[in-house]
């Protein structure tokens, strides 16, 4: 049965203890099905190391380690890169203490790099096989062979080779030149080498220093046996690096082909930064492909850190004339989970403005990075040069280098004047929520037939019952709806005699209409006040700061933890709600809920929320979860996971629902905006699904005959099967052959053996589909234990 790669099946089967005359190969039918990490996976290891966490716009380093314990060659490393994440440069390859520069290429999403030829530029020349002993006489008969497993040529003339008994030496021609993958054999002909005691021999270079360095050994053997390493190049500082064996000058030593040896261990490093669009969690994973086998790290998991900055600018007085200096308090905050790198603040002042001690009205400054939870207050201050109907300073704030954020304020200062309305500044509100406004004036003493005229904006509800004052009450009240939708709202003081005050507050509601919507504006309105005196007729007026429509916008995924399963065994779901780059509010009271279809049944007690919001309450029996609130100011997400066990059969294929809806405010206000309405326009809900195939392989083995003698061949057929109704790619069988038995052949070949394991790939299984191997052995002794057969599918499509 097919498994995810985190699971993994053993069946034991006991034999009897008392001596058997009969290879029994029943035995070996009953089967092992393993998912592994790679074919070789249990003599070499790899392994990927990752942060943990990593900012948007920052970058990290991550390091891919490969140690082998078995000759290869054909080294090519991979790293798929999630969306939003990019290679950024300073990759190098590090082995033996010492490092070379790489250079990766993208290709589909993996980010691979050939290390084929960086490991070739750690090699340098060897003695790859001497012979102190040939058969008959030694005289000029010694012989010395160089190799070079480099990938550039090797100019070696005027170099020497030394004998560590006698110290004597013979040096090589002049000019003379070692291709990459050459061999050089050189004739001894200082007298004759020692093989009566162990000695070695050196290679030094033109300088003296020593390049290389052979075993002691002594050769006592007057035959064509030599000291040699195995395979060619082979120099791990180890007596295990050299055989003594037939001597091949000038050719191959032997053993397969392979650029790393056993024991030897070579890490990747590279730096890979977040970019905008990056998720909030990712998944890396890395590969390493040799020509014997591929080998797969662990998926390693990163949270990646988005800051969220808040730009507040605050004047310390919003009605100014020429020669005033006015001084703004700005203020950015961090309120997301990543250091906010980057950041620009630029100011812009109008016409009229100059910033203080100098003639300029523009200004940028770049500031240091911004943890989270960090706060930096900045004081700009500006004079009044001209007198101007207003003036403004435009501060805008971004960080990233898209950028990923920009946030902008503008300030209106307004010429000193009777009556003010307020607030002056701009505000960012939600659907449903109380809009304020406070007028306040200074009634002109003797001013006869004085008005205080109103403007409500479009796109606002006034509420009347909220109007209150202070000071004189108004002599009459009227209203009128202008055909822009603004309401014009009049209020009659009449004759005023001495010099007196008055202050006007009411409440407006930002409704859920269409008009309304993330990122519309709503203009800053007048008050106005007009008066005659001394038969003149007067007027003043004084506007409030716009308003700025912001809302939640909510991301939903759901996916699962694999693309496949098999029948009986559990899949896993992720459920990631977040907010997307248009969102500008939190959202509340949030529904989420799974639908799974006939055939896929919840695992009780399986859901958990892994990170962000917790749920406030949950329901097993429809799958659903209720939480409280997604906090915008900190980039708050919620990560939820459950289980369920696949009832379907191979072929089927499943599709799992997900809706989430949510509302502007929390806890059922007037006028919020919630999961119901025109779709896009004014409701709040996403749905989102994933799928999951039904998958499995089977395997089957027989044997003839059964049961076979000590002595007897034997003849094993494996017959594999994709019982799923998708393509299943990279097919990997492992048969681990008894100790009582000795490989003879198989049809197909395997891909890879050694000793007693072999391992086989079909790259291509289609639905329905199977495929045999026939595997012949020797029986040299009875056997007490079950061979191991391991079935594995790399991918399903």
């Amino acid at each position: 049965m097919l498994k995810t790669y985190n699971e993994l099946i053993l069946n034991v089967i006991s034999i009897w203890d008392r001596p058997i005359r009969y290879f029994s190969p029943f035995l070996l039918i009953s089967l092992l099905i393993v998912l592994i990490i790679s074919p070789l996976a249990a003599s070499s290891s790899f392994n990927l190391t990752a942060p943990e966490f990593m900012d948007v716009s920052g970058q990290d380093a991550f390091e891919v380690l490969f140690a082998c314990h078995e000759d290869a060659g054909g080294l090519s490393a991979g790293l798929l890169i999630p969306n939003g994440l990019q290679y950024v440069g300073n990759a190098r390859m590090e082995m033996s203490g010492k490092l070379r520069e790489v250079e990766p290429s993208l290709v589909g999403g993996w980010l691979r790099c050939d290390l084929t030829e960086a490991v070739k530029s750690f090699r340098h020349l060897v003695i790859n096989e001497w012979e102190a002993n040939p058969p008959g006489s030694d005289t000029n008969m010694e012989w010395i062979e160089i190799y070079n497993p480099t990938a550039a040529s090797v100019k070696v003339g005027n170099w020497i080779v030394l004998d560590s008994y006698y110290n004597k030496t013979v040096s090589i021609p002049t000019d003379t030149v070692i291709e990459p993958g050459g061999y050089l054999t050189i004739n001894w002909t200082n007298g004759s080498l020692i093989n009566s005691y162990s000695c070695s021999i050196s290679l030094l270079d033109s300088t003296g220093q020593e390049v290389d360095r052979t075993n002691a050994a002594k050769d006592s053997k007057n035959d064509d046996l030599c000291w040699a390493r195995l395979s060619d190049g082979r120099d791990i500082d180890s007596d295990s690096d050299w055989k003594f064996q037939k001597a091949t000058p000038g050719l191959c030593n032997g053993g397969k082909p392979c650029e790393i040896y056993a024991g030897e261990s070579l890490s990747l490093k590279l730096n890979l930064s977040a970019g905008c669009s990056a998720p909030g969690l990712v998944q890396l994973y890395a590969e390493m492909d040799t020509a014997s086998g591929s080998f797969s790290s662990l998926p390693r998991r990163m949270t990646i850190g988005r800051a969220n900055l808040s730009l507040s600018a605050q004047p310390d007085r919003f009605d100014i004339a020429k020669g005033d200096t006015v001084t703004w308090a700005v203020i950015l905050e961090n309120h997301g989970n990543g250091t906010a790198h980057d950041v620009i603040l630029n100011a812009s002042l109008s016409d009229g403005l100059q910033f203080s001690g100098t003639s300029s009205s523009l200004s940028r400054r770049s500031l240091s990075p911004l943890p989270p939870g960090g706060r930096e207050e900045i004081e700009i201050k500006a004079r009044a040069v001209a007198t101007k109907s207003s003036y403004s300073c435009i501060f805008s704030l971004a960080w990233g280098p898209a950028p990923c954020q920009e946030t902008e304020q503008t300030i209106i200062l307004s010429p000193r004047t009777a009556i003010a309305k307020e607030p002056d500044q701009s505000r960012s509100l939600t659907i449903g929520q109380s809009v304020p406004f406070t007028i306040f004036a200074d009634l002109p003493r003797g001013a006869s037939r004085l008005w205080i005229n109103d403007t409500i904006p479009g796109g606002l509800i006034y509420n009347e019952s909220s109007l209150s004052w202070q000071g004189r009450d108004p002599l009459q009240v009227a209203r009128k709806d202008n055909l822009d939708g603004s309401q014009q709202i009049c209020w009659f003081f009449g004759d005023i005699g001495a010099a007196q005050q008055i202050e006007l507050r009411y409440d407006c509601l930002l409704p859920n209409i269409a008009g309304n919507q993330n990122g519309s504006h709503l203009a800053g309105t007048n008050a106005t006040m007009t008066w005659l005196e001394g038969g003149a007729r007067k007027i003043d007026a004084d506007a409030s700061g716009p308003i700025a429509i912001i809302e939640p916008d909510l991301h939903l995924e759901i996916w699962p933890a694999h693309a496949f399963v098999a029948p009986g065994d559990s899949v896993s779901f992720l459920l990631n709600l977040s907010h997307t780059a248009y969102s500008e509010a939190s959202a509340f009271d949030l529904e989420l809920q799974a639908l799974l279809p006939a055939g896929l049944a919840y695992m009780p007690g399986s859901a958990e929320v892994l990170t962000g919001a917790a749920a406030s309450s949950f329901h097993e029996q429809d799958l659903s979860w209720k939480i409280d609130s997604l906090d915008y100011m900190i980039g708050e997400s919620s990560v939820i996971r459950f289980s369920a066990i696949c009832q379907g059969q191979p072929g089927d294929s499943f599709v799992v629902p997900a809706h989430l809806s949510w509302t502007s405010q929390p806890g059922g206000w007037q006028e919020e905006r919630t999961g119901s309405g025109v779709p896009r326009l004014n409701n709040y809900n996403r749905n989102q699904s994933a799928i999951v195939d039904v998958m499995d392989l089977y395997i089957n083995k027989t044997a003839d005959p059964n049961p076979a003698a000590v002595g007897e061949l034997l003849t094993y057929t494996l017959t594999y099967e994709n019982l799923g109704g998708s393509e299943a790619n990279n097919v990997n069988i492992t048969d681990e052959l008894d100790t009582g038995v000795t490989f003879i052949s198989a049809d197909p070949s395997p891909t890879w053996n050694s000793s007693h394991t072999l391992f086989w790939t079909c790259p291509h299984l289609d639905p329905g589909e199977s495929q045999s191997i026939a595997l012949q052995v020797l029986v040299n002794e009875s056997s007490r234990w079950c061979p191991v057969e391991e079935l594995l599918c790399h991918q399903l499509r």
